[in-house]
């Protein structure tokens, strides 16, 4: 699939050119490094009932109950988890998502995909990316739009494109793409 790949690959790179770097610019212009930190505290902490429910699926029991506790001191104490108040008292954060469930399931790979706006998956993982859209609150916040269009996924903090995501690794990923000779 590498032709198919490389065409969306050069339409995902123009949107990244033209409307998700100067976004991403913006916002790490007008917003100030704490409050953008903080930001991505609290997205991390929404995305941690996904975490839940798949360490559940994967029989994790110890990293399910340390993802509640963090869940529940960090949505408390933390105010909705601006603040990571469950790192500081020793537990660390950790992600599980279904497409790691469905690998433990032993669902092999599949081809690797490049997906227009949510970059690249395999077909488990992007399958599984799918499935964990109902696991997070802004599905049952937004609807079924959430899943479809993925405005939170794409605007805010998941994937590739998110904008918290793509701050917290902003000047990681300029430096990946100016060094590489076939950045693809």
């Amino acid at each position: 699939l590498e032709s198919t790949n490389r065409k969306i690959f050069v339409f995902n790179q123009g949107l990244d050119k033209w409307i998700l770097d100067p976004v991403t610019r913006a916002y790490r212009f007008v917003v100030p490094s704490a409050a953008r930190k903080a930001l991505a505290r609290f997205f991390q902490n929404l995305s941690s009932t996904k975490t839940l429910v798949n360490d559940v699926l994967q029989l994790e029991w110890q990293d399910a109950g340390v993802t509640t506790v963090r869940l529940v001191i960090n949505t408390t104490v933390g105010i909705a988890g601006l603040f990571d108040v469950a790192e500081k008292i020793g537990l660390e954060r950790h992600e599980s998502d279904f497409g790691q469930t469905l690998a433990l399931a032993g669902t092999p790979s599949g081809p690797y995909l490049l997906v227009p706006l949510f970059g690249p998956a395999t077909l488990r993982d992007g399958t599984g990316t799918l499935v964990d859209g109902f696991f997070q609150p802004t599905y049952y916040i937004l609807g079924p739009m959430d899943l479809m269009i993925g405005p939170t996924e794409i605007l805010i903090y998941g994937g590739s494109s998110g904008i918290s995501t793509r701050d917290a690794h902003y000047l990681e990923l300029k430096a990946l793409e100016d060094s590489s000779v076939d950045f693809y």
